[in-house]
């Protein structure tokens, strides 16, 4: 099945929330005119987004599938693409973790050919052609039970501004029932690895950005490097993120990585986000949702810096192509889960908002905007 396309488009407003602290005002009121309105920094050129798949080689075996997106040449109106992402959904290893189970359950109903359309200007002309010289890259690392594709937005809009962006399939994967046995510290040598061999891109050059398990990949990679921790900020950094830039970004509403402290009895307790954030020995200008605009359109921004939302759920950081694809896969097992009184990865938040879109239309060029700053 193909899903529909859904373009993140920069500079608008996903809702209201908490103002800025006093500092962070301060920071953006040189993005603002003398009417109050956010002043647009000048239009950046966009390019042409070229689009391959590797197989990474670890331990000398090529097994970890690759997605990499690599800026093309610049373009004033990106013509359609017809390009899909392959995806694969395994119905078996999704079913196991709702219903808790290490049963071995038939994997009949897992889908390998899901279809998951390119935004516009992206295509495709195969791996065997060199891929070029480039100037910085970023690896986007999935959560528990994600794939490689659900940060296709940020990776799209990263190679658009002239960075390349790349994204394995860790062994957590939802795309393979049995996952791909390789930990995820030698996945990552491997992409650096591969970004120095095939785009001649040095290791200090390559920026990290991750969702929830993926934010943990993000603050435990050694090296320093500009990071953003997506829905998965548990504080504990080592030396080399806290001397790096660093943007997290976390909501009030995810039910997986707490904002709040969870209670003593959890089965994982956590100390909240809120509370990571505020135990960093530098302190984080803190923004609410209505800070977005300023923060996309400002000249610099802080680090590290912290960005409160108020409704997105754990799932609404990801790709609404991922999102839909995946209702569209499992979302007879929800009434299961529902049944049991189970809340798997806030899928029955998303089931029900359906907010991908609104919350990426900021949220991704904010990222963008962050790497860019630090990478170019």
């Amino acid at each position: 099945m193909l899903y529909r396309r859904r373009d993140v488009v920069a500079s608008m407003m996903i809702g209201t929330g908490a103002l800025a602290s006093s500092s962070s005002q301060s920071a953006l009121a040189a993005t603002a005119n003398e009417d109050g309105a956010v002043a647009e920094l000048e239009p950046q050129p966009q390019r042409r987004v070229r689009y391959e798949e590797f197989k990474l080689n670890v331990d000398g075996r090529s097994i970890v599938p690759l997605s990499v997106w690599i800026p093309d040449q610049p373009t004033n109106v990106p013509p359609p693409s017809s390009l899909s992402y392959r995806h694969s959904i395994s119905v078996a290893k999704i079913a196991r973790l709702i219903l808790r189970t290490d049963a071995n359950i038939p994997t009949w109903l897992d889908r390998s050919n899901v279809l998951l359309p390119a935004s516009d200007g992206v295509f495709t002309v195969g791996n065997d052609a060199p891929l070029g010289r480039q100037n910085a890259a970023v690896l986007l690392s999935h959560g528990f039970l994600g794939s490689r594709f659900d940060l296709v937005d940020y990776a799209e809009g990263l190679a658009r501004r002239g960075i390349v962006a790349v994204a394995p399939d860790f062994r957590e994967s939802l795309s393979n029932p049995a996952g791909v046995d390789v930990p995820r510290d030698a996945v990552v040598s491997a992409t650096f690895e591969f970004l120095n061999q095939r785009c001649e891109i040095a290791p200090e050059r390559i920026g990290l950005a991750g969702h929830s398990a993926g934010a943990g990949t993000t603050l435990l990679t050694p090296g320093q490097r500009p990071r953003v921790a997506l829905a998965g900020f548990r504080g504990n950094c080592s030396q080399d993120v806290l001397s790096s830039p660093l943007l997290v970004i976390a909501s009030d509403n995810d039910g997986v990585i707490s904002m709040q402290p969870t209670p003593p009895d959890a089965r994982f307790p956590f100390e909240g986000v809120l509370a990571a954030v505020e135990s960093l020995p530098v302190s984080a200008s803190q923004y609410g949702e209505a800070d977005l605009d300023a923060l996309v359109a400002s000249a610099d921004l802080p680090s590290p810096a912290f960005v409160r939302l108020t409704t997105a759920n754990h799932l609404s950081f990801l790709s609404d192509r991922t999102n839909d694809a995946l209702i569209d896969v499992v979302g007879n097992l929800l009434p299961v889960a529902r049944a049991l009184d189970i809340r798997a990865l806030d899928f029955d938040k998303y089931y029900d908002a359906r907010d991908s879109q609104a919350t990426l239309r900021t949220l991704a060029p904010l990222v963008t905007r962050f790497f860019a700053q630090h990478l170019l």
